[in-house]
């Protein structure tokens, strides 16, 4: 599904593989992949139906995208991602059907939204 970010799908490999260097943190949904850099840059790859990995779009990535800056954690579901920003605020996108954001809709999200506490 493009979650290994190498530009290709529905391919298989079966011995590791440098994909990105410079990583600070990555987290592995069902099928996407989010990563953050040292420059604290997020970035994702992989299925996008629900809008999991961000970008604004519900468009399948098979090569990373860079999504936000200032990250300093991230977490992925099976269809949605959450991350910190350095600034401690929490974020939220993807699938929100049962308001696993948090943001109390259960409205889809292609576009991150804070999570008010």
């Amino acid at each position: 599904f493009g979650q290994l970010g190498i530009g290709e799908n529905n391919i298989f490999i079966l011995t590791l593989i440098e994909i990105e260097d410079e990583v600070a943190a990555v987290s592995a949904g069902s099928r996407h992949t989010m990563f953050i850099r040292n420059s604290g840059t997020l970035w994702g790859a992989g299925v996008n139906a629900d809008g999991q990995l961000g970008d604004g779009t519900e468009k399948d990535r098979s090569t990373p995208e860079e999504i936000v800056d200032n990250v300093t954690a991230v977490s992925t579901g099976i269809f949605h991602t959450m991350f910190i920003k350095d600034d401690r605020t929490l974020w939220g996108t993807g699938l929100n059907s049962s308001g696993q954001l948090g943001d109390g809709t259960t409205i889809d999200r292609s576009t991150p939204v804070e999570i008010i506490w």
